[in-house]
């Protein structure tokens, strides 16, 4: 055994052993936290919950028929977590256009700290189905000439001057130039007759219900314009006669080729009649028209083409005076006027009435339609400058009234706007620029159409009322 010269050196040794030990041991523990530390990946660190929000709403947008629409996205993006780099996406992009119908659309946010949030809204597009909005004129252009009108080359135009006072009926001749066209006569009616109940005025055979008064003077004439009732003829059998009169006269002047004239006249429906007709007109010749009934006891129709005629489909049925009338451009060398209806039966469209024939001789289908003629005129146009007034339509706003001697050119224009298409077409029926003719109520239909081919109707009436001829 070998002895130790000093105990403690032994405790000495032993502590230093120890120490040594614990100092190996500490270095491998740190060896193995090392290389485990070495082997778990650094994750970033999470922001708090709810930090990143999106807030957006639903988008709704109208669009005309077959467009997309283009829209303002409404989303807004908050942080609580970092104050800048915020960005906001969107799926699909807000460059894009949308088509009728309902859409998603996915928003993103993100920021600088790698933050993410996300929502939905949805873009729904609608067609824009309302109508234009159209407002029909209140101020119409009326355009006119200031024409002046030369000599009326009619004689005794009114019938006023005649050779002696009428006594019974078919007496045209005695109001001198006019005669008839054949050899059942016109009538004749004049204050001068006094009380004779055929032929005097206000008063006689085919005006006693209520009176007629002259269109101006004391006098006026009268015509059969239709009389298809049955009659008995030379061999005592009922035949159609279709009777007609004709009162004619000769101008104090033969009108000259290419000049235009004004040919009128008034009439008025007796009122004791069973119908009435819409073609009274007037005819100028170069020669004397005559017609001599087949039978010799009546007239035939005087089947020419007058110059100058009532608008068809205007039944002349008003019991008072009535302008027919219109510009005529002539051939030259026309020299007689002969007033009345100058077209068959099958081509003379009638309107039954309420008032029966004095003579009691119309029934079933046959018509008898008498009428008074006043002031006849043929007077040569001369025309000066083109003129527009502006006429305003009546409190209503839908209704304008022209005076005119002759056809009246309007020009009209109506507005209307939409929601929906930036350009609306307007039509109108008839045509802006169209012409009217005296004694005519014209109703004009406004139509505006959008792109979509959304329509809105509007209409107002023109009427024309005869005046200021000369």
């Amino acid at each position: 055994m070998k002895w130790l010269a000093n105990p403690t050196d032994g405790n000495k040794i032993k502590e230093r052993a120890k120490t040594e030990e614990m100092k190996a041991m500490s270095r491998n523990l740190c060896a193995v936290i090392l290389i485990i530390i070495g082997l778990i990946p650094l994750m970033p660190v999470s922001s708090p919950a709810g930090c990143l929000t999106i807030d957006s709403s639903n988008i709704v947008a109208r669009v005309a028929c077959g467009d997309c629409a283009m829209v303002r996205y409404n989303a807004v993006a908050r942080d609580t977590c970092c104050t800048n780099g915020i960005k906001l996406t969107y799926n699909p992009p807000a460059t894009n256009c949308f088509t009728i119908g309902t859409h998603g659309v996915q928003a993103v946010a993100t920021d600088d700290c790698g933050n993410t949030a996300t929502n939905f809204f949805t873009v729904t597009v609608t067609e824009e189905t309302n109508p234009p909005v159209i407002h029909c004129p209140t101020i119409i252009l009326v355009k006119s000439t200031t024409n002046s009108f030369g000599t009326n080359l009619v004689p005794n135009p009114g019938f006023e001057t005649c050779s002696s006072c009428p006594t019974a009926m078919g007496q045209i001749s005695v109001a001198t130039p006019w005669f008839s066209v054949n050899t059942d006569p016109p009538d004749y009616y004049n204050t001068c007759a006094g009380n004779n109940a055929f032929v005097s005025v206000p008063y006689n055979y085919y005006s006693s219900r209520g009176g007629l008064w002259p269109h101006g003077g004391q006098a006026y004439a009268g015509l059969i314009a239709l009389d298809n009732s049955p009659e008995q003829g030379n061999s005592k059998t009922v035949i159609d006669v279709n009777v007609r009169t004709y009162p004619e006269v000769k101008l104090t002047n033969p009108l000259k080729a290419g000049h235009i004239y004004q040919v009128g006249f008034y009439a008025s429906l007796a009122n004791l009649g069973s119908g009435a007709v819409d073609n009274l007109g007037a005819y100028l010749s170069a020669t004397q028209e005559s017609q001599l009934h087949e039978l010799g006891n009546g007239a035939q129709p005087l089947l020419v083409t007058p110059q100058v005629r009532n608008p068809a489909g205007k039944f002349l049925a008003v019991t008072n005076w009535t302008l027919i009338g219109g510009a005529y451009t002539a051939t030259g060398g026309e020299s007689y006027l002969t007033i009345g209806n100058f077209y068959p039966n099958s081509e003379t469209p009638t309107e039954r009435t309420t008032s029966i024939k004095s003579t009691g001789g119309n029934t079933g289908g046959s018509l008898f339609a008498y009428y008074f003629i006043d002031d006849a005129s043929v007077a040569e146009v001369n025309s000066g400058p083109d003129m527009y007034t502006n006429l305003p339509a009546n409190a209503e706003g839908n209704r304008f009234v022209i005076t005119s001697c002759s056809n009246a050119q309007v020009f009209y224009g109506a507005t209307a706007s939409s929601t929906t298409c930036t350009d609306v077409t307007l039509t109108y029926s008839p045509p802006s620029g169209s012409t009217f003719a005296p004694n005519t109520t014209n109703v004009v239909e406004c139509v505006a159409k959008d792109c979509c081919g959304n329509t809105s109707t509007c209409s107002f009436t023109i009427v024309v009322l005869p005046g200021g001829c000369n």
